[in-house]
């Protein structure tokens, strides 16, 4: 199961926070939903989620390829530490 269907399994609609590190290397903090039904191949995109961010009030993608996150829902917590 690749990084994203884990997400999406251990989460299960649930609002989260998450953080995590831009191809550009900023930090980003977000806090919202996974978008359940991405139309985006998971075997394609196998780090990228799709997430309702209620702080901005859109759609966003993050790529979890590019180093540390973390996500939190409830007692849930999901993280990597390190680039590859």
């Amino acid at each position: 199961m690749n990084t994203r269907d884990t997400i999406k399994k251990a989460l299960k609609g649930r609002i989260m926070t998450m953080v995590f590190t831009k191809k550009n290397g900023d930090i980003r903090k977000a806090y919202g939903q996974v978008v359940e039904n991405d139309q985006r191949p998971s075997d394609e995109y196998p780090d990228l989620i799709t997430f309702v961010d209620f702080s901005v009030g859109g759609v966003r993608s993050a790529d979890l390829s590019n180093g540390d996150w973390i996500i939190k829902s409830g007692n849930t917590v999901m993280r990597k530490r390190g680039r590859g």
